[in-house]
């Protein structure tokens, strides 16, 4: 755990693996007792997502995915009132959100913190922001952000592949929809799988042509899935970008992603 000053209050930021051994309602005190700080006006979670905001990626996206999901009549009345400005939209959404009874915010909450936790990117933001701190008070260190003394060949290549992929995202080297794809596939890489399959996966990541082959051969049909929806996982719907799956799909920078996989990949076999 983390802990922290700021003003007169203390914030107490749970470390991954502390997190995950909560339940719902758990959860839920740990973001109203340990993450708002009263001089605030608001959890530590979302100043830190507000300070953090990349313009693709943030606290106006959490909200756009959880109002989808859990009102998606009001979503949807949103988005005939604002169709084509992205800003307007999200103000209307943060409204309906702040004006929330009770047992509903809190269940908003539950997916906030939920997805800060799930997702990497904001959880190193959430870290690397409470280390910043004046005042901090470190009394544990999270097993999981030790990797700094692990050796490269003792690193899951699909850390090294997160790492890469965050690196490259908040340089501005690769746009949104690559940043989705790459974390997708990164999260499903197995070495015990890379190791079996090691002439098949050399070959897949031999050129450009061949790479961009597997990942459109991969996805394309998951639009056909039953029970699999391209356009939530990948927000598609969401963005005023891509008119269909396919405008996506010719969006991504295939070249830069099949350049870092066989660096890493091939690491695998040195």
């Amino acid at each position: 755990m983390f802990i922290f000053k700021i003003g007169s209050d203390e914030v107490r930021v749970r470390t991954d693996a502390e997190f995950q051994c909560l339940n719902d309602d758990e959860k839920i005190s740990y973001v109203w007792n340990d993450l708002w700080p009263d001089d605030l006006g608001m959890t530590w979670i979302e100043k830190v997502l507000y300070d953090h905001d990349t313009g693709d990626l943030g606290l106006p996206e959490i909200w756009d995915e959880y109002l989808s999901e859990f009102y998606p009549e009001k979503y949807r009345e949103i988005e005939n009132e604002e169709p084509e400005d992205r800003q307007k939209k999200s103000g209307l959404i943060f409204e309906f959100i702040d004006e929330l009874e009770d047992k509903e915010f809190s269940s908003a909450l539950l997916f906030l913190v939920n997805q800060v936790y799930d997702e990497s990117l904001f959880y190193d933001w959430l870290i690397d922001s409470v280390e910043g701190q004046d005042g901090l008070t470190q009394t544990h260190i999270d097993a999981n952000k030790e990797n700094e003394e692990f050796t490269q060949t003792q690193i899951p290549v699909s850390e090294k592949l997160r790492r890469a992929i965050k690196t490259l995202y908040l340089n501005k080297k690769i746009n949104e929809a690559t940043f989705q794809c790459f974390t997708i596939i990164a999260k499903g890489l197995k070495n015990n799988q890379i190791q079996e399959k090691k002439e098949e996966f050399l070959d897949d990541i031999s050129s450009v042509e061949s790479f961009e082959s597997q990942i459109r051969s991969g996805l394309n049909p998951l639009k056909e899935d039953v029970g699999s929806d391209v356009n939530t996982i990948f927000k598609i719907e969401q963005s005023t970008k891509y008119a269909d799956f396919n405008e996506f799909l010719n969006d991504l920078d295939y070249e830069i992603m099949q350049k870092v996989f066989n660096e890493i990949i091939k690491e695998q076999f040195e």
